[in-house]
């Protein structure tokens, strides 16, 4: 989806790339849904557009399961995951069609 791969350097990280998860969700949304128009989506187009200030983002999904430190509720995780999943559902549908952007 045209997000640059990791160097291969040792000790460099995605940050290295300064590709940020927003980019990475834009990137994706402008080619599952070019004309920006499936609701189903509208989760995910909040992190393309950088919103940060509503309650269950992506980045409390990536907490929820990256972090030690994180103790949310099942109920909280369901909820976001539930927002998340139509997106994600459509990106892995594309990838497995085998499509390219």
């Amino acid at each position: 989806m045209k997000v640059p791969p990791l160097n291969k350097k040792a000790g460099t990280t995605w940050h290295d790339f300064d590709v940020r998860l927003k980019s990475k969700v834009d990137a994706v949304l402008k080619t599952i849904d070019p004309p920006g128009n499936d609701v189903e989506l509208s989760y995910a187009r909040d992190v393309a557009n950088g919103t940060r200030d509503k309650v269950h983002t992506a980045d409390h999904l990536n907490g929820a399961i990256h972090s030690h430190l994180a103790l949310p509720a099942h109920t909280e995780i369901i909820t976001i995951w539930d927002r998340f999943h139509p997106y994600f559902s459509k990106l892995f549908e594309f990838i497995e069609a085998g499509s390219k952007p």
